[in-house]
């Protein structure tokens, strides 16, 4: 709503703005993470984008005096669970214990080219999408990385902001049923409660 993104581009559904970005090619940015690639490197008919497609990274311009220079939020997530009650608790942590390996970790990487929060060694990630953790390792070289999931955030904040946070954030403004003016006085309004 401010100007950063064209409206077409900020209004629309992650599907849609990759559409509109790799496949369309009506934008010359793209703003996302590194999980761009579970859904780019996808086929072309699945809504990945062109196999002859030149993408490129940069960082986000800097602001004069501006704080947190050269530092990205880092939310590896993924976890493997079982049921503590479960009758099978010994086979049940068997096929857990089969699937959090480096060896796993790799086969996946170099399959979805999706991170995960399964170990890996990258030395040993045979895979077509090498070129783009290349340039995303080229990029961030100098990137101080924040460890910051949405459960920490959640664990942080005071009562009743994380559900308007969801209610707004997650499903108002993806959905189009609430602008940013409103989203972000809705969130002020949980964060002036909560103190």
């Amino acid at each position: 709503d401010l100007g950063a993104y064209a409206k077409t581009l900020s209004s629309m559904t992650l599907a849609e703005a990759h559409r509109y970005f790799h496949t369309e090619q009506k934008a010359c940015m793209f703003p996302v993470g590194s999980w761009y690639t579970g859904r780019a490197f996808v086929p072309p008919d699945k809504g990945g984008q062109p196999k002859d497609f030149e993408l490129g990274m940069l960082n986000n311009p800097v602001t004069k005096d501006g704080k947190g220079h050269g530092q990205k939020f880092l939310g590896v997530a993924g976890s493997l669970a079982v049921a503590a009650k479960s009758p099978n608790l010994a086979l049940a942590i068997k096929v857990a214990d089969a699937f959090a390996d480096v060896d796993i970790g790799n086969m996946w990487m170099s399959r979805t080219g999706v991170q995960t929060g399964i170990k890996t060694d990258p030395a040993k990630i045979d895979s077509p999408l090498k070129w783009y953790f290349d340039e995303y390792a080229r990029v961030n070289r100098s990137t101080k990385w924040v460890d910051l999931t949405a459960q920490q955030v959640k664990v942080l904040m005071k009562p009743g902001l994380w559900e308007t946070y969801v209610a707004t954030v997650n499903q108002g403004l993806p959905n189009r049923l609430i602008g940013a003016d409103e989203a972000l006085a809705k969130l002020e309004e949980a964060r002036l409660k909560g103190k």
